[in-house]
C-alpha cells in the first residue's frame, strides 16, 4: 500500500469529494426529481489528514498502481 504523500500514513483509499449539479424539474407544489446529476468535480483527499492529493480519478489510479 503506498503512503500519503503530506502525512506519510499507510493508506489504502482516499476519500472523494464530488461537486455535482443535479437537475430537478419543478411543478407548482411538487418537486420531481430528474435523472440527471453531472459531476463537475472530483476531489481526492487522504483518508487520514483529509489533505487534497489529486483532482482526477487517472492519477488517483496511478499513484495506486505504482
Amino acid at each position: 500500500m503506498p503512503n500519503c504523500p503530506i502525512c506519510g500514513e499507510e493508506i489504502n483509499h482516499l476519500k472523494a469529494l464530488v461537486i455535482a449539479i443535479r437537475e430537478y424539474k419543478y411543478t407548482p407544489n411538487k418537486y420531481y426529481k430528474e435523472s440527471h446529476e453531472l459531476v463537475n468535480d472530483i476531489i481526492l483527499v487522504c483518508p487520514k489528514c483529509s489533505q487534497i492529493l489529486f483532482t482526477d480519478i487517472p492519477s488517483a489510479e496511478d499513484f495506486f498502481s505504482s
